[in-house]
């Protein structure tokens, strides 16, 4: 399998917009373009595997257009995935091969905000009143402690108990950003 076989373009471009819409995040149409970070590919094939995900009804808010003789899919922002995209991402034993693939190492690039570590740090050291990261998409995410945050003790204690109950980092991380409200510390995107 190489990295621009046609069910990896697919599992790439169906996880991204699954990611997308878990995150409440717009799509900003570049991201799943056919010279974007995600995959480097002809317009041509590009043209191919959407109009196989709009036939198959895996997408919706990408449109088929025509003009002047020239073919091609314009991206709405309101570009999704569908629960039939859902089902084929979970299901098809080729997207679990390709899944197989790519591994750990596929990660949607410039989407992850803080680690573990950033936070623990953060929380340890009252000294540290703000940190903010920059992605290499340019998407900024900061924290920023107020006067009012109270003992952090039982921030911990918490963290301990999700990494028991959660694998996912990232998982962990968005549920130990939300517990950050109730220690006055803002969380901005």
């Amino acid at each position: 399998m190489a990295k621009n076989d046609y069910f990896v373009i697919v599992y790439k471009i169906l996880s991204y917009l699954y990611e997308c819409m878990k995150a409440g995040k717009v799509l900003a149409p570049e991201d799943i373009a056919c010279d974007s970070q995600l995959f480097h590919i002809s317009q041509r094939y590009w043209n191919h595997i959407m109009y196989e995900l709009v036939a198959r009804e895996y997408v919706i808010g990408i449109y088929e257009v025509e003009t002047l003789g020239m073919h091609g899919f314009v991206i709405g922002r309101d570009a999704a995935i569908t629960m039939s995209g859902m089902q084929f991402l979970e299901e098809n034993s080729m997207m679990h091969k390709v899944k197989k693939f790519l591994g750990k190492g596929f990660e949607l690039s410039g989407e992850s905000s803080f680690s573990e570590d950033d936070l623990a740090l953060f929380m340890k050291y009252r000294s540290i009143e703000c940190m903010s990261i920059v992605t290499n998409q340019g998407k900024c995410f900061s924290l920023s402690k107020t006067k009012y945050m109270g003992d952090t003790k039982d921030f911990y204690v918490y963290a301990a108990e999700i990494r028991k109950h959660h694998t996912d980092e990232k998982e962990r991380v968005d549920l130990l950003i939300s517990k950050l409200y109730n220690y006055d510390v803002k969380y901005g995107r």
